[in-house]
C-alpha cells in the first residue's frame, strides 16, 4: 500500500501545505485594490454626472427664464450685461447675461463702435453652477434685439460714449454732455451711462462735437502739467458722420486719494523746500503737480503709481533738458568707496478706488550748520557730479535750484530734505556752507561728500 501511494504521488499531496507565498499575497490585494478603486471612481463618476445632468435641466430653465425677460424688455437701449445668482436646492447658479450692440459694419461690443450705425442687440446668456462637473459645459442661450423704433437715419448720425473704470468695467450714473463746436449749442438732455457704462447721443446733425462728462468723486486719466488729471474730463474732437457712429471713449473711474509722505527713508523731521514738483508715474505717463499737498486724488490704476521728487525730472533716457539724477532708477548698480550698491528703484504703490492711503517720496536728507547771520534764507544748487559717485548727472548745464523757509538760531544743524543728486548749499548772505558728514548725530540717507558737494544716492548696499 505503501509503495502504491508513493508511486500515486499522494504522500506528497498530503504534506504540501505551503499554500501562497507573501509576494503573491501582495500581488493579489494590490490587484484587487486597483479593481476596487477603477470601481469606485465608476461609480463616483456616474453619480456626478447624473446629479450635473439634473442641475443641467435646472441651468437650462434659468437660461430660457433669463431670455424672456430679456425679451419683454421693451427698449434695447435699456438691455445691458449683468450677473445674478439663483440657489436653488442647495445649488447656487449663476446666470452670465452679456449684451452687446451689432454695427452696420460687423463689429459687435458692448456700448457698439466700429463706425457703422448701431444695427442690433446681441444678447449672450451663459449658466454655470457650482460643483459643477469639470467635462460638463455651461448651458447658453443667445438671442438678437432689434430696436423698437427706427434709431438711425441716413441724414445724422449716432454718438456712443463709453466710460469705463480702472478694472475695465462700465462706471455707471456718468452725466454726459454734448456741445456742437459749430453753434456752440447742446444737443439737449443725454441719458447718464447705464451699469455698463455706455450712453448713446442719437439722431445728431453731422459735424463736430465736445463730449464731457461730470460725476461726483470721478477723475479721468486725461492728465494738466502741473494741475493733475481732470475730474470733469472732455473730448473736443468728435466728428460725426451721416449715416455713421462716432465713439467717445473715457477711462473713469471713482477717485483714489494718495496721501504723500516726504523723505521716509530718514526718520526724523525734515525741512520741506518752498517750493518742488511731485511726479507720479502711472500707466499712461507721468503727472505733475507743483506743490507738494496732504493728498492729490488719481485715477485708481490697479498697477498704482511710483513717485519722483524733483523740479528737475526728465521722462527721457537721453533728455535735453533736466536731470537724471533725481530718478532713482537712473542709477546703476555699482561700487561707490567701500560699498557695493544696487541698481536703484522705486516701488509702486496702489489705492483702490474710492479709497485713501499713504505713498511714499523717495528723497535724501543732508545736514547743514545754520550760519551765524540773521535774515538768512537756505538755498541748494545743483552742482556737477563728482567722479566715482556713480550719479547719472544732468543733460544741461544749467543750475536747479531750491530755497528753504527756515530761520533757527545761529550754529543750530539744520535737516534738509532734497531731491537725489549733487548739490551745493548757500545762503543770501553767505558763501557755500559746511554739509555735515552722516554720523549718529546726522542719521541722513545715504550721501558722498566731495569738498563742498554732497551727491545725495537712493541706492541701497
Amino acid at each position: 500500500m505503501n509503495a502504491l501511494r508513493t508511486r500515486l504521488g499522494l504522500d506528497r499531496i498530503g504534506s504540501d501545505d505551503s499554500g501562497f507565498t507573501m509576494a503573491e499575497v501582495i500581488v493579489a490585494l494590490f490587484v484587487f485594490t486597483i479593481f476596487i478603486l477603477g470601481l469606485g471612481y465608476s461609480l463616483l463618476s456616474m453619480t456626478r454626472l447624473v446629479s450635473d445632468d439634473e442641475n443641467r435641466e435646472v441651468a437650462a430653465s434659468l437660461a430660457s427664464q433669463e431670455i424672456d425677460i430679456v425679451r419683454a424688455i421693451p427698449d434695447a437701449f435699456d438691455v445691458v450685461t449683468k450677473t445674478t445668482t439663483i440657489p436653488i436646492g442647495g445649488i447656487t447658479y449663476k446666470v452670465q447675461r452679456n449684451a452687446g450692440w451689432v454695427s452696420t459694419d460687423g463689429s459687435t461690443s458692448t456700448c457698439g463702435g466700429g463706425g457703422g450705425n448701431l444695427q442690433s442687440k446681441a444678447v449672450d446668456v451663459q449658466v454655470t453652477w457650482t460643483n459643477q462637473y469639470v467635462i460638463t459645459s455651461p448651458v447658453r442661450s443667445s438671442i438678437v434685439l432689434a430696436p423698437s423704433t427706427r434709431i438711425n437715419d441716413p441724414s445724422f448720425g449716432t454718438i456712443i460714449v463709453s466710460a469705463l473704470g480702472a478694472d475695465g468695467t462700465g462706471e455707471a450714473g456718468v452725466t454726459v454732455s454734448v456741445t456742437n463746436n459749430a453753434t456752440g449749442t447742446s444737443v439737449g438732455a443725454v441719458d447718464p451711462t447705464d451699469s455698463s457704462g455706455c450712453s448713446y447721443v442719437l439722431k445728431v446733425a453731422p459735424g463736430t462735437y465736445t463730449v464731457k462728462l461730470t460725476k461726483t468723486n470721478a477723475i479721468s486719466n486725461i492728465s494738466n502739467p502741473g494741475l493733475g488729471q481732470f475730474t470733469t474730463p472732455s473730448q473736443g474732437n468728435v466728428v460725426v458722420n451721416a449715416a455713421g457712429s462716432a465713439l467717445a471713449p473715457f477711462a473713469y473711474d471713482q477717485l483714489a486719494t494718495y496721501q504723500p509722505k516726504y523723505a521716509t527713508d530718514y526718520a526724523g523731521a525734515a525741512t520741506m523746500p518752498n517750493s518742488i514738483v511731485t511726479t507720479f508715474l502711472g500707466k499712461d505717463g507721468p503727472i505733475t503737480f507743483n506743490t507738494p499737498s496732504a493728498s492729490q486724488s488719481l485715477f485708481p490704476y490697479t498697477d498704482g503709481y511710483s513717485t519722483i521728487a524733483g523740479n528737475n525730472y526728465s521722462s527721457t533716457s537721453t533728455p535735453t533738458t533736466g536731470c537724471l539724477s533725481v530718478d532713482p532708477v537712473n542709477w546703476a548698480a555699482g561700487t561707490v568707496g567701500a560699498a557695493t550698491l544696487k541698481a536703484g528703484a522705486r516701488p509702486n504703490t496702489g489705492i483702490a478706488s474710492g479709497s485713501s492711503g499713504p505713498i511714499n517720496v523717495r528723497m535724501g536728507v543732508i545736514a547743514v550748520a545754520y550760519p551765524a547771520l540773521s535774515s538768512n534764507t537756505l538755498t541748494i544748487k545743483s552742482a556737477a557730479a563728482p567722479a566715482g559717485t556713480g550719479d547719472p548727472g544732468c543733460a544741461t548745464a544749467t543750475t536747479y535750484t531750491y530755497t528753504f523757509a527756515s530761520t533757527p538760531a545761529a550754529g543750530t544743524v539744520v535737516y534738509l530734505a532734497v531731491p537725489y543728486g549733487s548739490w551745493q548749499v548757500y545762503s543770501t548772505i553767505a558763501s557755500i556752507l559746511t554739509i555735515l558728514p552722516a554720523t549718529t548725530a546726522n542719521p541722513a540717507t545715504r550721501g558722498e561728500l566731495t569738498g563742498s558737494t554732497v551727491t545725495l544716492d537712493p541706492r541701497n548696499p
